[in-house]
This record gives C-alpha cells, sequence and structure tokens, in this order.
C-alpha cells in the first residue's frame, strides 16, 4: 500500500537517502567520509543528505572516531527512538500486537487466542482493540508512524488483501483498508514467512546477506527468498510456497487441498499426531511443544518421530540449493530448539540430495529471532518503508 515516488530528482533523492540510511544502520558508528566511499556518493551529496536526516531526528552525530592524521571525524548513528511502530501477527491460534521502535525492537506486546472458527471481522476488531492499547505506550511527544501486519497463507501485497488463510479458512479479506481507515496511518500487509525473511534481514542473521532463503517449520511449512536485498515475490506475489513442494504425489491430502506436499509429512501438525497415535495419547493431553521437550529428555519416540520429518525438510533444502544456490538458508520454528541434533541430521540428508560441492557453498544456520520473528517481521515492512522514504513519515 506504498505510495509511488514520482518525478526522476525526487526519486533519485530517496535512493540516495535509503542508500545513506542504510550505510549508516549497518556499519554505525560512521562518518560521513566512510558513508561516501560505502556509497560511492559525493561527500557533497552525503553532507545534505544527513544535514536533513538530523534535521528529522532520524540520526544523530555521537563521538568523534580515530584520526587518519586530520581532525577526528564526527561520527553518526541511527536514533532508534525517533518514532515508533505498530506490529501484529495473526497466526492460526493466536493474535499478537506490538509496538517497537525503528530497530524492530519490542516494547510492548499482548497476546490475545483466537477461537477455532472465528470470523474475519471478529479478529479484526480484536486487532483494533489492541492496536488503540498499543497507543498508550507509545512515549509522550513521539508518534506511531504505521502499522505492519503479517499473516499465514496468500497475501495480495498492494491491495492489503488476505486472499487465502488455509488453517484459518478465510479468503479475501481486505485487512489493509479497514485497519488503515480506522487509524489513518500507512498499513503494509505481508505473508508471516517473508516477513520473517524481512526482520532476519533488517535485525537478524542475514543483516549483511545479499541474497537468502527462509524455511519456517510449524503448524505450516512456508518459505521466501531474498534477491539483491529485495523480497522476492514472483509473479503473482506467491514465490517461496516451499512447504507445498509435492514430495509424494499420492501421499496424504495437505490444508492447501493438494497431495503429498512437504506440510504434510514435517509440519509440526503431523509430527504432533503421529507421535500421539505412536504412543496412545489423545491429542488433548500436550502440545507440539511438549513433544520437542520430551525428545530433549530422551524420549525416543518423540524424537524419532521428529527426526523423520527433518528428512523430508532435508530433501527440501537440497532442493531449494539445486534450484538457488544461495549463499545462506536460514531455518526457523520450534524444531531448530533441538540444535545439533536437528543440524546433524539436516546436514547428512541434504549431502544425499545436492549436487557435488554445491552444499559446502551454502550456510545453514538457524535463526536467533526465535518466536519474535513474525513480530519484529510485521514492524520491519514499516521500518523498510521509512528508511526508503523518511520525510513521508516524518515531516
Amino acid at each position: 500500500m506504498k505510495t509511488p515516488v514520482t518525478g526522476s530528482f525526487e526519486l533519485i533523492k530517496n535512493l540516495n537517502t535509503a542508500c545513506i540510511l542504510n550505510a549508516i544502520r549497518e556499519k554505525e558508528p560512521i562518518s560521513r567520509a566512510d558513508i561516501a566511499r560505502k556509497t560511492g556518493l559525493t561527500p557533497a551529496t552525503v553532507s545534505n543528505i544527513t544535514a536533513e536526516l538530523i534535521d528529522l531526528g532520524l540520526i544523530g552525530e555521537t563521538e568523534r572516531g580515530e584520526s587518519n592524521g586530520g581532525r577526528k571525524p564526527v561520527m553518526l548513528m541511527i536514533r532508534p527512538h525517533v518514532c515508533y511502530c505498530g506490529a501484529v501477527h495473526i497466526s492460526s491460534n493466536f493474535i499478537e500486537v506490538a509496538v517497537t521502535d525503528i530497530n524492530a525492537t519490542v516494547v510492548w506486546s499482548e497476546n490475545r487466542p483466537l477461537q477455532r472458527g472465528i470470523r474475519p471481522d471478529e479478529a479484526i476488531r480484536l486487532v483494533i482493540e489492541l492496536l488503540y492499547k498499543a497507543q498508550a505506550f507509545v512515549p509522550v511527544g513521539k508518534k506511531m508512524v504505521g502499522i505492519g501486519i503479517c499473516v499465514h497463507g496468500l497475501v495480495q501485497i498492494e491491495e492489503g488483501v488476505m486472499l487465502f488463510a488455509p488453517n484459518l479458512g478465510w479468503e479475501n479479506v481486505r485487512i489493509g483498508d479497514l485497519i488503515q481507515t480506522e487509524f489513518n496511518l500507512p498499513v503494509y500487509v505481508e505473508n508471516d514467512v517473508r516477513a520473517m525473511a524481512l526482520a532476519e534481514s533488517w535485525c537478524g542473521l542475514a543483516r549483511n546477506a545479499v541474497d537468502f532463503v527462509y524455511l519456517y517449520i510449524g503448524t505450516g511449512i512456508g518459505g521466501s527468498i531474498m534477491f539483491n536485498n529485495e523480497l522476492y515475490k514472483g509473479y503473482g506475489g506467491f514465490a517461496g510456497e516451499f512447504g507445498h513442494s509435492t514430495i509424494e504425489p499420492d501421499g496424504p491430502l495437505c490444508t492447501c487441498g493438494n497431495r503429498g506436499c512437504l506440510q504434510a509429512y514435517a509440519s509440526e501438525n503431523t509430527v504432533f499426531k503421529n507421535y500421539c497415535a505412536r504412543k496412545g495419547i489423545t491429542e488433548e493431553d500436550l502440545e507440539y511443544a511438549d513433544v520437542i521437550s520430551l525428545a530433549k529428555n530422551g524420549d525416543e519416540a518423540a524424537l524419532d518421530e521428529i527426526l523423520k520429518s527433518v528428512r523430508y525438510i532435508g530433501i527440501e533444502v537440497g532442493n531449494i540449493i539445486n534450484a538457488f544456490s544461495p549463499s545462506l538458508i536460514i531455518l526457523n520454528g520450534n524444531i531448530v530448539k533441538l540444535g545439533n541434533v536437528v543440524m546433524i541430521a539436516l546436514d547428512n540428508e541434504i549431502n544425499a540430495h545436492v549436487l557435488k560441492y554445491t552444499h559446502s557453498r551454502t550456510r545453514i544456520v538457524f535463526s536467533r529471532l526465535s518466536d519474535r520473528a513474525p513480530i519484529r517481521g510485521a514492524a520491519s515492512c514499516v521500518i523498510r518503508d521509512l528508511f526508503e522514504y523518511p520525510r513521508r513519515f516524518l515531516q
């Protein structure tokens, strides 16, 4: 739901501004001379734009740096508390609303459960209620400049529409318009896993990565591709649905309506159901998190069911490496809490499915953002635009 920038001078100025801001964010504290060297912009351009950014309050001068023979240079840093973002995560079973600074650091949040079968209008009323509550946690004299919303399923980003959320049973929900009308702020609606990848790029392990792939293993399985520092969405905006890659054409039915998807073999729901059936336990007696804890504490059946899912995940990661040859793949979800046990099994499976020499060129890591990734990703949708067009938000 961006307003396009028109006019070549304005466009170039915004591009240069974004370039300078990202140079500061990545290397702060940094001098104006180092910004010019890093970006290739002229010292005069850097000086003019940084002066504007200081006036806007988005950056500030800090201590002087090391001298190279002359006067010590004045260093610049981002001022993370110049403004704040609203962030919303609508999952399959709960809603979280938060306030973050422009480092996507959460300063307040609250969760509310979602009843099974809840209607979209009921859920949106709950989001609005929590967002009004969130505004009270923005410091006096500051403002909330935008709201980011991440949801599972297919999203039409430009229109702010949840096209299809299979785990909720929702279709064509115009959540962007409804929230924007209520709060008169820019609203950004994004698929949850793409938002998580954006969070990794903004404040996680992919901060300095130009190209990477993100894979989330939860009640569903989703993925995202970052290419040349931009989320690759593909034609129609649906790229990265790795959870619906076909593993076995005649396999079990998936929530998407197809058969044999990776999600049907390796999601948390599948592992949980298989474990309960194997142990003769009713599914009301425990949760997936309990299966993870049991595996950590030596329950062989729990670990075996988890490692079965890792086998299928490893096959898909191998396919991703063969298809995209990314420098980095980040995995997230409760499964990463098992650490090296999962990583070793994953590496073994990947090695069995990748082309010779390719695996060693791709670094595979577990996210450190954990369950904060979705809400920080929702905030990052706002922050990304703020850094591209700061005057629009702060003047």
